[in-house]
C-alpha cells in the first residue's frame, strides 16, 4: 500500500543517513582544525566504497551467484553471502570507515543479483543473531562512567533528533500531497 511503500522508503533513507553519520562521527576524533579536510576525505572514501560495491555487485557477485545456482547447493548461498558481508565490512574497516557501511554495501551488492530472494531466505535465520551481536558490541563500547556526566545532553540530543525527524517526514509527506492524517501516520 502507499503508506507501506512510503514508510519503507523513509526507513531506508534513515538507514543510509545513519551510516554516513556514523562515518562522519568517526572522523570527529582528530584535530578540530583539520575537520573540514577529514570530512572531505571520509566522504570521498564512502563514495569510492559505494562505487566499488556497485561495480563488484554487477561484475563479481552476480556471476558468482549464477555459478553457485548451477551447483544447486543452497547452503553455499548462505556461506558465500555471509562471507561477502564480512569481507565488505573488513574492507571498509581497513579504509577507516564503519563496519556498518561495509555490511550495507554488501547487502546492496547482493540485492543487485537475481538471487536476492534466495539469499534473503537462506540468511534469515542468522539475521536475529547478527543483529543481537551488533547491538551487544555497540552496548559494550559505551563508556558508562563518561555517560554519567553527559546523560542529560544525550537525552536532549536524542529528543531533538526525534523531533527533527518527525517534522521532516511530516513536511515531506505534506509536500508530496499526503493529507494531514496520512502525513501524521507516516
Amino acid at each position: 500500500c502507499p503508506m507501506g511503500r512510503s514508510a519503507t522508503a523513509v526507513l531506508v533513507a534513515q538507514d543510509i543517513v545513519a551510516i554516513f553519520l556514523l562515518t562522519f562521527a568517526a572522523s570527529l576524533g582528530g584535530d578540530p582544525n583539520l575537520l573540514g579536510a577529514e570530512v572531505v576525505i571520509v566522504l570521498g572514501k564512502a563514495v569510492l566504497a559505494l562505487a566499488v560495491a556497485i561495480i563488484a555487485g554487477r561484475f563479481v557477485v552476480r556471476p558468482l551467484f549464477e555459478s553457485l545456482a548451477a551447483t544447486g547447493n543452497r547452503e553455499t548461498f548462505t556461506v558465500v553471502a555471509l562471507f561477502i558481508v564480512l569481507a565488505a565490512s573488513a574492507a571498509t574497516a581497513r579504509a577507516d570507515l564503519s563496519l556498518t557501511l561495509g555490511a550495507f554495501l554488501a547487502g546492496m551488492a547482493l540485492s543487485d543479483t537475481p538471487y536476492r530472494n534466495t539469499v534473503q531466505a537462506e540468511v534469515k535465520p542468522f539475521s536475529g543473531l547478527l543483529l543481537g551481536l551488533f547491538f551487544m558490541s555497540v552496548g559494550m563500547s559505551v563508556n558508562l562512567p563518561a555517560l554519567a556526566y553527559i546523560w542529560p545532553a544525550v537525552l536532549a540530543t536524542a529528543l531533538v533528533i526525534v523531533i527533527v525527524k518527525t517534522v521532516v517526514v511530516f513536511t515531506a509527506a505534506r509536500l508530496n500531497g499526503w493529507a494531514v492524517p496520512g502525513a501524521t501516520q507516516l
